[in-house]
């Protein structure tokens, strides 16, 4: 069926554009606390009020992969080409890259520094605390997780990237899993540019899924859920188990509109009233 994608301004079916994204690291929401009568946690650092919310991130990767056929280039005789045998169990993922402008506040170079120095790294204090957590590599996931009580971390240390809609809506959520900074360059110095500083994350992460929300004819869905590559059972905020994508597949006890918000990061935003989010979902 015709449609406007190429030829009209304003479209029916809207393009998705590269400057609409956001992206959350709930470690870099960390900030100094020594001053406040709460001094934070055991580094006397606290979530300040962006919450991990990185508005300076100039640009960022979106994940990829690459799977190799080792039959490649092998016959079975002359003439005969080998038949196609990918490693798609186990595929290589392509680095991400993030670009950060640094502003002077919140300051994206000393909370990247903070990160490093949670780890343990030549401080004997912090080196003491990392211990406490597990050692140098638990306390640097933990701080990327934005865990800051000083114990092992609930959930995956993640990096949240997010395509964005005309409203400012995510249309897809990518979650890249026990992430962490794998090369910090803070930029460089030059006094005869006027450029503004920038700073550029390799991040390095276990594996990612991505989420998609409802969108003409197809539901909403969380692709790759199970970290570990086997299903899990979770538990929402009601109480009960439940498995996404909602109804159809945990039934009505999974209903809840707590858990269904798990599964719709927009549903806060969009559907604040828990009997109109339940009926969209076909839940009574």
């Amino acid at each position: 069926m015709p449609h406007d994608f190429w030829t009209q301004l304003s479209p029916s079916r809207d393009p998705k554009m590269q400057w609409r994204f956001r992206v959350t690291v709930k470690g870099m929401g960390l900030e100094d606390a020594r001053d406040l009568a709460d001094n934070g946690d055991i580094y006397s650092d606290i979530q300040d009020e962006s919450n991990g919310v990185m508005w300076y991130a100039k640009t960022i990767d979106k994940p990829g992969y690459s799977i190799t056929d080792i039959n490649d280039g092998r016959y079975l005789n002359a003439g005969t080409k080998a038949n196609p045998k990918t490693t798609v169990d186990s595929i290589k993922y392509k680095p991400i890259t993030m670009t950060l402008v640094d502003p002077v506040y919140p300051d994206a170079t000393r909370k990247l520094v903070r990160i490093l120095r949670r780890s343990g790294h030549n401080e004997a204090q912090a080196y003491a605390a990392a211990m406490m957590q597990g050692g140098p590599h638990e306390a640097y996931l933990n701080s990327i997780a934005g865990e800051n009580d000083g114990q092992r971390r609930p959930a995956p240390a993640t990096v949240l990237i997010e395509q964005l809609d005309e409203r400012g809506r995510p249309i897809e959520e990518w979650t890249l899993l026990e992430a962490y900074p794998l090369e910090v360059d803070f930029g460089k110095l030059d006094y005869s540019s006027n450029s503004l500083v920038e700073i550029t994350i390799k991040w390095g992460f276990k594996t990612f899924n991505v989420y998609f929300p409802t969108k003409g004819n197809e539901r909403e869905f969380l692709y790759y859920r199970d970290l570990n590559g086997a299903p899990e059972e979770r538990r929402g905020e009601d109480g009960v188990y439940w498995n996404p994508p909602g109804c159809a597949v945990s039934g009505p006890a999974g209903c809840g509109h707590n858990n269904l918000k798990l599964v719709d990061a927009t549903a806060g935003a969009v559907y604040n009233n828990p009997a109109d989010y339940k009926k969209r979902h076909g839940c009574s």
